[in-house]
């Protein structure tokens, strides 16, 4: 609908033979009243839900709009209102600072029907949408996903390389520099994204460039709730870490709050699994679930035992209010920072944990005190940005592998183990193989407080 509209749009009126026009405005018609219909009777799993934060209604809405506008209809037409408040209603679910609560994959669905029926109200005279703060603040919770190494934060559906983000969001930088004037959005074309040959593109590169601006160094989000930081825009020398929580709001989220990501120029230290595809094997066991995130997992099940029922025992739920997950920041400046995150309704199991995290360029300290009901086995995974072939040196309260060292304080007896685990982390479009420390109480506690150090070997030795 969208590129039918565009075509006409751009195309001069005597290069649209009559005949076309004739048919696509009956093909619009049929389309507006089946969408209409859609939503008196409730029909689709979306409007019947009221799924606002997805791209499965707002797409619908989107080619709703575009009807009425191509078919010469505006506010006073009951579809044409019904298609505006519908996506007024999806712009207002979406987080105050610009956090678009399925992610960032899935944004750049929804994102880009915004800002495209955005742009086609607004030249019809109707600027409600195009007005909305958040579009003009995602560019910047965008742009806030970059981290230094080529590495991206990639909680949620997420790809987890920037080469991969900046290929399918370039587009999205353009446009919101376009259309919300947001200064982050064209600093990420200039030195990130670079203008690609596209309109939008062509049309950013000829704002001023000193109408770009980079992005704060740091920020807390509380709605699709994270904390990122970065020393520095020096993505070869930066460090960077970021922290996750969890909202009610959530979608197409994983069982990773309480998630610690740190970087050090371009070697990672603590990684998540990501996601490569639904399809692969593992996505569901080690990947999707607490076993692929640097989290808690109640028990001392193995990953391929993390299924369904066994789940609700060991993870993560995923209901709106047990993914309820805040943060709360101390400090962040340029020299780091420290922060913690109450995870204690994340699990059906436990009467407490607290994650508190303190961090600078060199190092990241993580203290974790952990409360249950009843004993149990606990045990932490420690993702490593280093393949499990890597060189090793294990010893008590003490792991090396490679450039990377960990150490870890109990206050229960507690052993580690090196296993394998698959990440789509580490290489673009490859699921390898890294090394994930798993420190696991060795017998059933009620209690425990665990600090984890993890830095690169040489740094920590100064």
């Amino acid at each position: 609908m969208r590129a039918i509209v565009d075509a006409v749009e751009f195309l001069p009126a005597d290069q649209v033979p009559a005949a076309l026009r004739a048919a696509l405005t009956d093909r619009m018609l049929g389309e507006l009243k089946l969408m209409q219909r859609d939503w008196q009777t409730k029909r689709p799993w979306y409007v019947s839900a009221e799924a606002v934060q997805s791209n499965q209604w707002i797409l619908p809405n989107e080619a709703m709009v575009r009807a009425c506008l191509f078919l010469g209809r505006g506010r006073s037409d009951p579809a044409y209102e019904l298609g505006v408040q519908n996506l007024l209603r999806s712009l207002d679910y979406q987080g105050a600072q610009g956090e678009f609560v399925e992610g960032l994959h899935y944004s750049s669905i929804s994102v880009t029907s915004l800002y495209s029926i955005a742009r086609a109200t607004a030249r019809a005279g109707d600027r409600r949408l195009i007005a909305h703060p958040f579009l003009r603040k995602y560019p910047t919770w965008l742009a806030h996903h970059f981290q230094p190494g080529g590495f991206i934060i990639n909680c949620f559906d997420a790809p987890a390389t920037a080469r991969g983000m900046l290929q399918r969001d370039q587009a999205l930088f353009a446009v919101g520099a376009i259309v919300s004037g947001n200064p982050h959005a064209l600093w990420s074309l200039q030195t990130r994204a670079r203008f690609g040959p596209t309109v939008d593109g062509i049309l950013a590169a000829c704002l001023p460039p000193q109408a770009a601006e980079a992005p704060p160094l740091f920020a807390a989000y509380p709605q699709a709730t994270r904390l990122n930081w970065r020393s520095s825009w020096d993505d070869d020398q930066a460090t960077g870490l970021w922290l996750r929580g969890g909202h009610s709001t959530d979608f197409h989220d994983h069982m990773d709050r309480g998630h610690v990501n740190f970087v050090i120029g371009n070697q990672p230290l603590l990684i998540e699994a990501g996601i490569q595809s639904y399809a692969t094997p593992t996505f569901h066991t080690h990947m999707w679930t607490v076993a692929g995130h640097n989290v808690l997992q109640i028990g001392s099940a193995p990953p391929e035992r993390l299924l369904a029922k066994l789940l609700l025992q060991a993870g993560q739920i995923l209901n709106a209010d047990e993914r309820q997950a805040p943060i709360t920041v101390e400090r962040m400046d340029e020299d780091g920072g420290s922060a913690s995150v109450d995870l204690s309704r994340c699990y059906r199991n436990i009467s407490k944990w607290v994650r508190h995290v303190e961090w600078d360029r060199k190092r990241v300290i993580i203290k974790d005190t952990v409360e249950l009901p009843a004993d149990n086995i606990l045990q932490f995974r420690w993702h490593l940005g280093v393949p499990m072939s890597v060189a090793r040196h294990e010893a008590p309260g003490e792991i090396i592998a490679g450039p990377v060292r960990l150490s870890y304080q109990a206050s229960s007896l507690v052993s580690a183990v090196v296993e394998g685990m698959p990440d789509a982390t580490l290489e673009r479009g490859v699921i390898t193989e890294h090394a994930c420390v798993v420190v696991r109480t060795v017998d059933r506690v009620r209690a425990l407080e665990l600090v984890t150090q993890v830095g690169l070997v040489d740094a920590i030795k100064e």
